[in-house]
């Protein structure tokens, strides 16, 4: 009789893992490589916009980004939280502070207390108090835009005084959520007088 030999097949399960694996981490590095491309891209595009409003002699930057923050097609839509707030007064902050910085003016101790109380917003998300630190930003940033407009702009008294009143209107004590409409007035309001400073 013949002897029949029975050849074992080798497992090809092996094989399907490793081809498996190999295309994870293909499909892994493209994704990898496209996610750095696009945050460069990004990154280019707005210091190239930037660079070109500076050479048209429109507002720095800082300015026009907070105006454009609270042009009236977005006022309405936003729902007022601690993070928009805390983004809201640092770029007014920091608009004011181009603003006085183009006026030759120094408001630094008023936007140093402003930014301690924007700052302590996003400390404590769930703090009752954050309308008392709001409203304390905003009176600070407001003497800031009074003085300046005081010095540099007499004919933007209303629009100054306005700011103040807003920023007065916050009352302390009323959770934020619960007077939205007075934050964002003041922030509105405080948009307008700055471009109207950079419109002069």
């Amino acid at each position: 009789m013949t002897e029949i030999k029975i050849e074992k097949k080798k497992p090809v399960w092996p094989w399907i893992l490793l081809a498996a694996v190999i295309v994870v981490l293909i499909i892994w590095w493209i994704a990898a490589n496209n996610n750095d491309d696009r945050l460069i891209t990004d990154e280019t595009t707005w210091v190239e916009e930037d660079t070109i409003m500076n050479h048209r002699n429109e507002p720095i930057g800082d300015v026009k980004t907070y105006v454009m923050m609270w042009d009236e097609n977005t006022m309405g839509s936003l729902a007022l939280d601690h993070v928009l707030t805390n983004n809201a007064l640092t770029r007014l902050i920091n608009a004011v502070k181009a603003q006085a910085e183009i006026d030759g003016y120094d408001v630094n101790a008023d936007l140093d207390q402003a930014q301690e109380h924007a700052d302590f917003v996003m400390r404590d998300p769930y703090e009752t108090t954050h309308a008392d630190h709001i409203r304390m930003a905003a009176e600070s940033i407001s003497t800031a835009l009074l003085n300046i407009q005081k010095a540099n702009y007499p004919n933007l008294e209303q629009e100054a005084k306005k700011v103040q009143d807003d920023a007065q209107n916050i009352k302390p004590g009323v959770l934020t959520l619960d007077q939205q409409q007075e934050v964002k007035r003041f922030f509105k309001d405080a948009a307008d007088l700055l471009d109207k400073m950079n419109n002069e």
